[in-house]
């Protein structure tokens, strides 16, 4: 006989089934991940001075950021991506093993939000290369609170 018990009148009401919770696995690295599952971005309607309304990411970090390109290793195209907080000017360069610019994807001003740039490298040779993201919040020279990150991407031919 099945049934549980119900805490409003601390009977057996054989209507209800209880079902046991299975763990197949306590181990911490066993859960898969599905990259078919997407969640909603939150967004907010934002009103401007010229009556047009907007919608923009409300989800965007407080920080700025600079992810590591896909793919990596790469075969002459990858594609790297960023996050902005705020409206600013933004640099990003691809730098050789020896320091050499060899490549400027962004320099200029752009709006807050996430960005995302190709580049193709079919031209250099394999090896391993780095890219900057510079982020200058103030028109004219890099200070306090701006923000610099750099990270390493391998070119395979």
């Amino acid at each position: 006989m099945g049934g549980f018990v119900t805490p409003e009148t601390d009977t057996i009401d054989p209507n209800i089934e209880r079902v046991e919770p299975t763990v197949t696995s306590l181990e911490p690295d066993t859960a898969t991940w599905d990259p078919t599952i997407t969640l909603p971005t939150p967004t907010v309607t934002v009103m401007c001075e010229d009556g047009v309304e907007h919608e923009e990411l409300s989800s965007l970090s407080h920080e700025f950021s600079l992810f590591q390109n896909y793919p990596n290793p790469f075969n002459s195209m990858t594609q790297v991506k960023y996050a902005l907080l705020e409206d600013c000017h933004v640099r990003l360069e691809i730098y050789n093993i020896l320091g050499q610019k060899v490549a400027s994807l962004v320099d200029g001003r752009q709006t807050a939000g996430y960005k995302s740039v190709r580049w193709d490298a079919s031209t250099m040779s394999s090896g391993i290369y780095f890219y900057r993201l510079q982020v200058r919040r103030t028109p004219h020279s890099y200070g306090a609170g701006d923000y610099t990150e750099t990270r390493r991407m391998i070119l395979l031919e």
